[in-house]
């Protein structure tokens, strides 16, 4: 485990990590990410897992980085009080790729810039805040996936011809995009909200359960299809 405390940083020069490594971001407050996470996909400044704790909020796009894409080799994991944040000092116009799982237990918030989205090849887990700001999760793992935690997302893709499962109920209040894949919903239901919509789905493509879209019968368009 590499820990930043209070005051710490790596200045000059970035560590390597090792494969089972972790980052570990505990400075129990506000902290612009630095030479430690540098947005390189290998090598010195490229984590293999990531935890943000102690109620740190992390800064990803602090320092400049705003333009970077970032990617964390394992396992993203806030903890209960921890903040990672796309959207503070400089909104992120690159996305961040979670090789790994996913485990939010405190915030997590993507950038309110195009582009700022979220990219994952695990799992999803919630049981904290999730703040989408109008930006993108993509699935795009290459084994089967899943979203655990009620989770309510404003652009979903899924990408993963494996699939992706839900252990629990999720809604979309924009988009819900197919590239690949099925979405199987087993006892659980994914609501389009008022507002969204779903594209590319076709025989191969689809919802495999519960789908549940509003009908406007007043002033509106009564049709939807399934």
């Amino acid at each position: 485990t590499c820990q930043i405390n209070s005051a710490g940083a790596f200045n000059p020069g970035s560590p390597t990590y090792g494969a089972a490594s972790t980052l570990k971001d505990a400075t129990g407050a506000f902290y612009g990410r630095f030479n430690e996470w540098t947005g390189a996909l290998s090598g010195a400044g490229a984590p293999a897992n990531v935890q943000i704790s102690n109620n740190t909020t992390l800064d990803l796009a602090a320092n400049g980085a705003g333009a970077t894409a970032f990617q964390v080799g394992g396992n993203l994991t806030i903890d209960a009080g921890a903040k990672l944040s796309m959207n503070l000092s400089t909104t992120s116009t690159q996305p961040l790729t979670i090789v790994g799982n996913v485990v939010n237990a405190g915030t997590l918030e993507l950038s309110s810039s195009i582009g700022g989205d979220l990219n994952v090849k695990g799992h999803f887990t919630n049981s904290g805040t999730f703040t989408p700001l109008n930006r993108a999760v993509g699935f795009v793992g290459t084994a089967a996936q899943t979203i655990t935690g009620a989770t309510a997302f404003d652009y979903l893709s899924l990408g993963n011809a494996a699939g992706l499962t839900l252990a629990s109920n999720i809604s979309v209040a924009k988009t819900l995009t197919f590239t690949s894949g099925r979405i199987a919903t087993g006892a659980n239901t994914l609501t389009i909200t008022s507002t969204g919509s779903v594209s590319g789905a076709n025989s191969t493509r689809y919802v495999n359960g519960n789908l549940k879209k509003p009908i406007t019968v007043w002033g509106g368009n009564a049709n939807q299809t399934f």
